[in-house]
């Protein structure tokens, strides 16, 4: 697991990676399967003998129209029989619910955050 690739926190893996790019992102690791964060949208990707993923964001998912959706964002791996399977899943969070629980959070800015999402 890492957040932006396994030699940087501020890389992106993503779609939009040739072959080449992403080979230098990941040249010299060996795991048949790796997670990543950092674009908090839900993604897959197979790459020579390595199975990328993104599971998404159950906390702060990608903007989508300038804000942030409410909804939650994640995986399920399963390995069984030495098969991989992926499972990618979203929940509504109910837009009232997120909107309270930002609001009484007492956390610093937190106008400015319930500005940022999806909620009214």
């Amino acid at each position: 697991c890492f957040h932006g690739s396994p030699y940087s926190y501020n890389d992106m893996i993503d779609e939009t990676l040739s072959d080449r790019q992403l080979g230098l992102l990941i040249d010299g690791y060996t795991q048949k399967i790796m997670t990543m964060g950092h674009m908090h949208h839900p993604f897959l990707r197979a790459f020579n003998h390595i199975l990328l993923f993104n599971p998404g964001s159950v906390g702060l998912p990608k903007k989508r129209n300038g804000k942030h959706p409410s909804i939650a964002y994640f995986a399920i791996l399963e390995i069984a029989e030495g098969r991989a399977n992926i499972a990618f899943r979203s929940v509504d969070v109910p837009a009232e619910e997120l909107k309270r629980d930002i609001l009484d959070s007492g956390m610093p800015h937190k106008d400015w955050f319930l500005s940022q999402w999806d909620v009214h």
